[in-house]
């Protein structure tokens, strides 16, 4: 394919998109290219055909190739890469398997994704470990908001910090490199949850330097879903295990290296998936094929902005949109509740697309993303949905 295709509606068939379905809620569970899932449709039937040598020989010589181009993309090793099928998975691997000692803090902050959220409460029931919370609005000050994370640092000495790349809902993007380098100056492990991050805008780990870290490549790297990528420090490779715990796991002694490699382990847990994790390789191509991730992520941004505009200006309402490349933007939404979810299903699968909403000081949200195949129009025809949905 040409890199001089236009983005919008005629790359909409390169993408497994019904051709009437409007997709704006791009950050929840993406939407995977055509020949990724082709991809993946042809190795899962080759892998059918037969099996033993597909999944003992073939097939992780084929994951590990996709890992390379995925270590290239994110700028780092692909031996501190591995394997998870969702960021739920990452995040527990890291937090149920590490090693908590008696009197451990954790710090975590209140926009934490719920699943992460679920790991730290499991956490603090089960080994008694300490979980703090701090605040943070998604409109801030990052120097008030340093100066306020360094000081818990110094006073409470945890030994982990959690804390997202860019938030959920509402959208804000937090001073990730400025956190870790906290982290390292207070000796504290640095946890990043970047779902949102390999495809949304440029994530050099080796810029970054974080101890863990997590993004999903389902989300805006438009792969087969299910597929998410953990970055493991080296330090750390065997301070965790992968979940479910399977082969390379092997009982050993403290501080004792494991049986295998971290992406074994992991790739040990997820065996039969292994067919979705190479088909990131398609995903890779495709996005090659169409003008690279620069020119992607520029665009996503801009038909983001321009379509939060088009529908707030429609909703006599206000968005809030973050410095470009992020490609997610908080716009308002004058409902006076969420509507129950029984009314949500009738009335989003009417209209063919969906969107979700958050209460936030009083006010609602929703959440609009950015894609290489939408157009202005697909924006005005969503504004005429909420419009509805609000008058109803």
């Amino acid at each position: 394919m040409s890199d001089c295709m236009p983005f919008g509606h005629a790359l909409k068939p390169y993408y497994m998109l019904d051709k009437n379905y409007v997709s704006v809620n791009n950050g929840s569970y993406g939407v995977v290219c055509a020949s990724a899932f082709q991809r993946h449709l042809q190795l899962l039937e080759e892998s059918e055909k037969t099996q033993d040598l597909q999944m003992k020989y073939r097939l992780p010589k084929l994951a590990n190739n996709t890992l390379l181009q995925i270590a290239e993309l994110l700028d780092t090793t692909s031996s501190n890469l591995a394997f998870c099928f969702s960021a739920t998975q990452a995040i527990s691997s890291i937090l149920l398997t590490f090693p908590w000692s008696a009197n451990d803090k954790i710090l975590s902050l209140n926009v934490a994704y719920p699943t992460c959220q679920f790991a730290l409460d499991f956490v603090r029931n089960r080994y008694d470990v300490q979980v703090d919370t701090l605040e943070v609005e998604f409109i801030y000050d990052p120097s008030e908001f340093l100066s306020r994370v360094e000081s818990y640092l110094v006073k409470n000495k945890p030994r982990v910090f959690i804390f997202d790349f860019i938030t959920s809902m509402p959208v804000t993007q937090l001073p990730c490199k400025e956190l870790i380098q906290l982290c390292k100056k207070y000796g504290v492990i640095s946890v990043v949850d970047a779902a949102h991050g390999i495809g949304f805008c440029p994530l050099s780990l080796s810029s970054l330097d974080p101890d863990f870290l997590y993004t999903n490549a389902h989300k805006w790297l438009n792969a087969p879903s299910g597929t998410t990528i953990l970055y493991v420090s080296k330090k750390y490779h065997n301070f965790i295990e992968a979940l479910p715990i399977s082969y390379g796991y092997h009982i050993r002694k403290q501080n004792s290296p494991p049986a295998d490699s971290l992406g074994i382990r992991f790739l040990n847990a997820s065996f039969m998936d292994l067919p979705k994790f190479i088909a990131i390789d398609a995903a890779i191509a495709f996005r090659k094929s169409i003008g690279g991730e620069h020119k992607i992520q520029s665009y996503n941004h801009d038909i983001a902005v321009r379509g939060s505009k088009i529908i707030a200006e429609s909703l006599g309402t206000s968005y809030f949109a973050l410095a470009s490349p992020i490609a997610m933007v908080n716009v308002e939404v004058p409902l006076r509740c969420i509507p129950s979810a029984d009314f949500l299903e009738e009335f989003w699968q009417s209209k063919n697309t969906f969107l979700r909403f958050v209460e936030y000081q009083g006010r609602y949200y929703t959440r609009v993303g950015g894609a290489p195949f939408l157009e202005e129009s697909d924006f005005v025809y969503v504004a005429d949905v909420l419009k509805e949905l609000c008058q109803k």
